[in-house]
């Protein structure tokens, strides 16, 4: 799966991932190359956080300009 900006470019791939310990997701940047592993527990974790702060380091449109 590819993940999109509005402008339609590819950000990340997401594929899974069983060749460690048990199923993961692999998310790789389309731009840099780098590579992280993200399980089961860890993404859990991201429905506990309240939403403001998921989104407290993203920049509106209107901040860029």
């Amino acid at each position: 799966m590819e993940l999109r900006d509005a402008a339609g470019r590819v950000i990340v791939r997401l594929e899974p991932d069983s060749a460690a310990n048990g199923q993961r997701l692999k998310i790789t940047s389309v731009l840099t190359g780098d590579v992280q592993y993200v399980d089961a527990l860890m993404l859990e974790t991201l429905t506990w956080i309240p939403d403001e702060l998921l989104s407290a380091g993203r920049v509106t449109r209107s901040e860029e300009e």
